[in-house]
């Protein structure tokens, strides 16, 4: 049995083409070394000669085809015409035969001119090879008598087969580009088999022949009997390799990461079908196109380099209604697929359709479990996965990391106020601004809340952390528009510095959090990891615990009320309800020591509540003992976005039937909130009560004297710093003395806090300030001890006539 090529594209490679001429070449030197051997040799019989030509023709036209790739290759059985040719013609006219019978066979396929020259030439130069081997050997003329010229007969047909096989195997390589060696070797076993049964029918033949010549006439039927059995045989080869192909292919395909079932497609496709290589086009506007050896391209459709194959064969992936994309195979020459192969093409496009399917859903299930759903950056699991690596990769390189751990300022009053879109629209917003602001190797991550964390390897030293922690408060600090209205966002961040990336990620994150809560302690932005800050951010957890039980039972918070007197009578005015937890173990605790506990507990409305409603009972109980003075709360920024806040006050005025008018609130600002609406809303329904409402510790923080003339306050509290400094500092005297100047013009009342000594308070007096509050007139009093403070004019007079401190040094507390 010998094989031949068909179907070799236009575009060849300069190897094949090199190939072909040298068969050429060879083929005509057989051609005339034949001829001349002919001519100068014994004549055959004619009948034999026609015979054997008759033959070679024959075994071409009962030929069956195999596909590899593009190429198709024809089956021959010249090895019968082979053999009965060397042993019924002279050698010389053995070659003649052999052209003769290629040309009909080259004009009955109707080949294109090359793929015929290298038909042709093959079988003529494999011819003429063997021919010249028994010739120099003197293996001729051949007897079917002796059983030395049937083992030449045979080696030399055996020879003729493999010289054919190798050539076709080689020129098929040689153009897909595949391994010569690897197609030989998948014929090979049935090339020897089907040789084995051509040559026992050709051996068989000629000594028939040599018998009874008439056997000629039954050569026919038995080369159309071995032609059946062989193509049979080969079939259901192909077919159990096929389908064995198959199964190894879908296989393949189980794998849950999208590129290895796409890389895998486009390999098993290629081996399977024997295809120059395969594409996955996505209708996600993705093209992956690979073959056996790995991908090549994988990318946009758009972008991909020209498909220059020479025919393709595509199935959907998936129902034609929705399917996920296309499966393309792509040969270098034209080819058509049976139908076992259209079957195979079919099920393997179902079967990457399901794998596409799992691989999707695990890797959606895998990003929610990885990403914030809100803004899809890495929630605290991707942190720590990818984190973990890029620890890793610091701890190796020798170099530092950080954690930046970012917390947007007035978030809760965000949200409190506009409604949780909004507040997502910010988290959004930030996580956008964080992202645009990364460098390479960063890693960003929502924790939960309004709380961000930030990656930093490979530093040199915490100055750089803190400059890209500055940074990224910068790039947070960006306008955010949400339903319309422009919000100037604020944040602070705390760093925990690893050197050599040593730490666990978990511990860095702790770290952060620790500074992140001393930041929010002070009037800083940025803060970093300090260990002994570490037990009092446990200890706050005890605390607000602690907290929580205290304002259940009321016995350890206890409120001090410190007299606003009038500087130059010395008159009482009001008196400020101040805060006081007497914790068991730790002692007396002010508001400020205990305030963040209490807001990030959500503790700050009940104790609200709680010390209005003492605040007004003390009152009404000032009221029975004849004074109407009234009475001073401070209020939380927080406090203020509760619409329902404004009700609540007017009910405990009315349970305790005191007047709105001795109610005074005092109030500070925050960046946040002195913007929004809602807050307005809410001091003008108070101020509509006949509440009144005062500015408190103006001159620190986010106060300004601009928002004097927009807030509808009544008073304004000049902060204890500013007077405490007034006689030493020009700068503290310039602030006391514009907020005056300011205050009258706007009919505004001014209280200056931390009055400590008479000349303080002299010049208070002499710059046009005529309300004070501080030591030197009273210390915060319990409520027991308040009463007598507040209408005693005795008292009053004397400190109004010699400036003396009415309460001795020794009996006074200190002031929060």
């Amino acid at each position: 049995m010998s094989v031949s090529a068909t179907r070799i594209q236009p575009g060849l490679p300069r190897s094949v083409r090199v190939l072909t001429a040298a068969l050429a070449a060879a083929a005509v030197i057989a051609l005339g070394i034949g001829g001349w051997a002919a001519v100068d040799g014994p004549s055959p019989v004619w009948w034999q000669l026609v015979a054997c030509v008759a033959l070679f023709i024959l075994a071409g036209l009962a030929s069956f085809s195999m596909r590899f790739g593009s190429h198709k290759v024809l089956v021959w059985w010249s090895e019968v015409a082979v053999v009965v040719s060397l042993m019924m013609l002279p050698l010389g006219w053995v070659v003649l035969a052999t052209a003769l019978g290629a040309a009909a066979k080259a004009l009955r396929r109707r080949h294109q001119p090359l793929k015929a020259v290298f038909n042709a030439a093959l079988d003529i130069a494999a011819v003429g090879f063997v021919v010249a081997l028994l010739s120099l050997s003197g293996w001729a003329p051949l007897q079917v008598t002796e059983f030395g010229d049937l083992v030449a007969v045979i080696a030399a047909a055996l020879i003729y087969s493999q010289l054919t096989e190798v050539c076709t195997a080689l020129v098929i390589g040689l153009s897909q580009g595949r391994s010569p060696l690897a197609i030989y070797r998948a014929g090979l076993t049935i090339n020897l088999v089907s040789q084995a049964g051509n040559l026992a029918a050709a051996v068989l033949a000629v000594v028939l022949v040599r018998v009874d010549p008439r056997v000629m006439l039954v050569l026919p039927p038995l080369l159309f009997c071995l032609q059946q059995a062989y193509e049979a045989r080969l079939r259901g080869r192909d077919e159990r390799e096929s389908w064995q192909g198959l199964l190894d292919a879908t296989r393949s395909l189980a794998d849950l990461d999208e590129r290895v079932v796409l890389a895998r497609a486009t390999a098993e496709a290629t081996r399977l079908f024997g295809a120059d290589r395969a594409e996955v086009e996505l209708v996600s506007d993705r093209l992956v196109r690979g073959d056996e050896h790995g991908v090549g391209y994988d990318g946009p459709i758009a972008a991909a380099p020209a498909n220059e194959a020479a025919a393709t064969v595509e199935r959907p992936v998936g129902p034609d209604a929705a399917p996920l994309g296309l499966l393309r195979l792509c040969f270098a020459a034209p080819v058509s697929l049976n139908d076992r192969e259209q079957a195979m093409l079919g099920a393997v496009a179902a079967e990457l359709h399901s794998a596409l399917v799992n691989a999707g859903r695990h890797a959606t299930a895998q990003h929610e479990a990885t990403h914030d759903p809100l803004t899809d950056l890495l929630n605290r699991a991707g942190l720590q996965v990818q984190g973990r690596a890029a620890l890793a990769e610091t701890a190796a390189a020798r170099v530092d990391a950080a954690v930046v751990l970012i917390d947007i300022s007035g978030f809760r009053e965000i949200v409190d106020t506009l409604g949780h879109a909004a507040g997502d629209a910010v988290l959004v917003h930030t996580a956008r601004r964080l992202e645009d602001a990364l460098l390479p190797g960063e890693l960003v991550a929502r924790l939960e809340g309004d709380e961000f964390a930030v990656l930093l390897p490979k530093l040199t030293d915490p100055a750089q952390a803190s400059h890209r922690a500055d940074a990224l408060l910068g790039a947070v600090a960006s306008p955010a528009v949400v339903g319309g209205t422009a919000l100037s966002l604020t944040s602070v961040a705390g760093i925990a510095y690893a050197p050599r990336g040593q730490e666990e990620l978990p511990e860095l994150l702790r770290q952060a959090g620790v500074a992140l809560h001393a930041v929010h302690s002070t009037v800083g932005r940025i803060d970093f990891y300090a260990p002994e800050r570490d037990m009092r951010s446990v200890s706050r957890l005890v605390l607000a615990s602690e907290l929580r039980s205290a304002l259940h039972e009321m016995e350890q918070i206890e409120l001090l009320y410190q007299p606003i007197v009038d500087l130059n009578t010395g008159e009482a005015l009001a008196a400020e309800a101040l805060v006081r937890w007497h914790h068991p173990t730790r002692g007396p605790l002010t508001l400020e020591e205990f305030l963040p506990v209490v807001e990030h507990a959500g503790l700050l409305p009940d104790l609200t509540r709680r010390v209005l409603d003492s605040a007004l009972g003390c009152a009404a109980d000032w009221t029975r003992q004849g004074s109407d003075v009234p009475v001073a709360i401070n209020v939380s920024p927080r406090t203020l976005l509760d619409r329902d806040f404004p009700g609540e006050v007017a009910a405990a005025l009315s349970r305790h039937r005191v007047s709105a008018g001795r109610l005074t609130l005092e109030i500070t600002e925050t960046s946040v909130v002195s913007h929004l609406a809602v807050v307005d809303g809410v001091l003008e329904e108070l101020r509509d009560l006949g509440v009144r409402l005062a500015l408190d510790d103006f001159g620190t923080g986010w106060s300004s004297l601009s928002h004097l003339a927009r807030l509808p306050v009544h008073e304004v509290k000049i902060a204890g710093a500013f007077t405490e400094r007034l006689l030493s500092s020009p700068q503290a005297s310039a602030v006391v003395r514009g907020t005056l100047e300011i205050a009258r013009a706007l009919d505004l009342r001014v209280v200056a806090e931390g009055v400590t000594g008479a000349i303080q308070r002299a010049t208070l007096i002499s710059l046009g300030c005529h309300a004070g509050q501080g030591d030197h007139f009273f210390p915060p009093l319990p409520a027991d001890r308040i009463g007598p403070a507040l209408w005693s004019s005795t008292v009053r007079a004397a400190a109004a006539s010699d400036g003396a401190d009415v309460i001795p040094l020794s009996q006074r507390r200190p002031r929060d």
